[in-house]
């Protein structure tokens, strides 16, 4: 068995090297074109032709493992799978090895700090992402082709948002993300499989988002909490800062909650 994975191991990471030398042998020429042919004895000018000739690597990159994607990944799917050479996980292999080719490379930060390169390359990824939206420097999207976000909402730094996990090594479990929109997902904040967030929704620093949860519109969450497995919470909640929310806590719209274990804290009125 062990000798069995690390066949499928290897194979994935042939398939890396295999796209990681088109990809950036057509970027390369791509850009070079343009400097040979533009090239003169000037130096402004050639200054101004070596700085054209990156931005042309850096689309033509991004473009060339959009287009990759889009003619030999099988679409991703949801549920759970087995792990191995079948058409849903050769689609998971594929899609991690066109994202690891562009978190690996040299462009990546920069391409991390203009907003419509980030929004484009997403977008080709199969993200549905758009230009009213900000990514922050740093943020770690797993599976992005499984994933909404809606309208201005933010993506805060290096937050984290995956959509699978493998619990036992033999099989593999891939679910949707979705937030809806003018939302803030915190620096470092973290979002699992099979998450729903709704409309004008907060998620403080650092705090973390278990699989199966839904979270309502007009929700505040603190930093560090840790909302668990399959919990929801309704319209117009406030969970203070470091709370554990935990499936059994029965919240009701319009409450605040607070504390480890978390306890109703709404003052009733009068």
């Amino acid at each position: 068995m062990k000798n069995l994975l690390q066949y499928k191991t290897l194979i994935f990471d042939v398939l890396f090297w295999i796209f990681s030398f088109l990809i950036y042998g057509i970027s390369i020429m791509a850009s070079l074109s343009f400097a040979t042919h533009f090239w003169s004895e000037t130096l402004w000018q050639n200054v101004v032709v070596i700085l054209i000739s990156y931005f042309i690597f850096i689309h033509a990159f991004i473009l060339s493992i959009g287009i990759f994607k889009k003619l030999v990944q099988p679409q991703l799917t949801t549920g759970k799978m087995k792990v191995g050479l079948n058409k849903e996980y050769l689609a998971f292999a594929l899609n991690s090895v066109f994202h690891g080719i562009f978190f690996t490379s040299p462009v990546a930060s920069q391409v991390g700090i203009l907003f419509y390169l980030a929004s484009l390359y997403y977008r080709l990824m199969g993200m549905k992402v758009g230009l009213s939206n900000i990514i922050g420097t740093g943020v770690l999207i797993r599976q992005p082709e499984l994933i909404e976000v809606g309208e201005k909402t933010v993506l805060g730094i290096g937050s984290i948002l995956s959509c699978h996990f493998s619990p036992d090594g033999k099989s593999h479990v891939q679910g949707r993300i979705k937030i809806g929109k003018n939302s803030l997902l915190g620096a470092y904040a973290q979002l699992a499989p099979d998450t729903i967030v709704g409309d004008h929704v907060v998620i403080g620093n650092r705090s973390l988002v278990y699989s199966g949860v839904r979270i309502g519109n007009n929700v505040q969450i603190g930093m560090e909490c840790r909302i668990q497995f399959g919990v929801e919470i309704p319209d117009n909640v406030i969970i203070k800062s470091n709370t554990v929310i935990k499936r059994g806590d029965k919240i009701l719209s319009g409450q605040t909650w607070e504390g480890n274990p978390a306890v109703n804290i709404t003052k009733e009125k009068a």
